[in-house]
């Protein structure tokens, strides 16, 4: 929903955007301030009990224990509803009561990750002030190192995207390098844990579930570049495996476990034609009358019939 939004708006002219980074959110939570907004719809004291208990508890670090005062901590099971909760109040200020902005610039958010998009930059300008206002309501600080006043042109990140929009061209998204780092370091960490006694199956049946939630999430934008990167990736370091596992060289590795014995034998997955477009994101072939150009050749007419 909150990347369709971008796109959409990207699209018909929202070209300036406000990338806000709160400055550790789940450590900066008041306690209190969750509480009250809690029980404007929760009557039940038990179950207030338990939310105190849970914001109260203390944090082991290094055989240490804690008793923080305020923020909630990252991993525990109330911690995102807690967050949303709080960010709830921005977008009931944002909003009219039927869900739609109240004003001119668009805030699109998902838990603590958001962005405002204006179509001038004193609009942009106006609306982050107001925001920061919101924020100190709120008692929640805002990082100003890596919170920015840009535009699609230059770019900017949101949900492990970044987005670009070049001059008279259609909005592009694909994963952050970081994104990609990730999928690298988490397979290598994977097939890596697996001795040596074990066979290529297990280690394929254990990668496939990790490489298909990552590849669903990305699949959304332009990736099909940064698909067959991670495809390559994969695929190496599945040889590198196999080579040490069976002592054999490179080049014997590489002609032996290759792309058909690896993805159509052994059914690795492959991210590569997974691509699935946002609506906004689409690039139809042209169309001439009626019918659609294929391969960037105008179609061919039918030859006329001789007299």
């Amino acid at each position: 929903m909150a990347l369709s939004i971008i796109a959409e708006k990207t699209q018909a002219g929202y070209s300036h955007v406000v990338d806000v980074d709160l400055k550790s959110y789940f450590d900066t939570i008041s306690h209190e301030l969750p509480l009250e907004l809690v029980g404007r719809r929760v009557g039940d004291v038990r179950v207030m009990r338990l939310i105190r208990a849970w914001l109260k508890a203390g944090v082991m670090e290094e055989g240490k224990v804690t008793q923080p005062d305020r923020g909630s901590p990252q991993g525990g099971v109330v911690s995102p509803l807690l967050s949303n909760i709080m960010l709830h109040e921005v977008d009931r200020q944002w909003c009219c009561g039927d869900g739609t902005m109240s004003n001119s610039v668009v805030l699109v958010r998902y838990a603590d990750d958001m962005g405002l998009l204006a179509r001038t930059e004193s609009e942009a300008r106006q609306a982050w002030e107001r925001l920061q206002n919101q924020f100190a309501a709120l008692r929640l600080v805002v990082n100003q190192e890596k919170s920015r006043l840009t535009t699609v042109e230059e770019g900017f990140a949101f949900l492990g995207f970044e987005f670009r929009k070049p001059p008279r061209r259609v909005l592009y998204m694909w994963p952050r390098k970081k994104a990609c780092q990730h999928i690298r370091d988490r397979v290598r960490e994977v097939v890596r844990s697996f001795p040596s006694s074990a066979s290529v199956g297990e280690v394929i049946r254990k990668l496939n579930p990790i490489l298909n939630g990552w590849c669903t999430y990305f699949r959304v934008g332009n990736s099909n570049r940064i698909f067959h990167k991670i495809d390559w990736a994969v695929l190496s370091e599945l040889q590198l495996w196999l080579r040490r596992k069976h002592q054999r060289g490179w080049r014997s590795a590489r002609k032996r476990w290759n792309y058909q014995f690896l993805y159509k034998r052994c059914r690795l997955y492959q991210m590569v034609g997974r691509v699935s477009h946002l609506p906004g994101l689409r690039r139809m072939p042209p169309e001439e009358d009626g019918r659609r150009a294929g391969c960037g050749k105008c179609p061919t007419l039918p030859k006329p019939l001789a007299s």
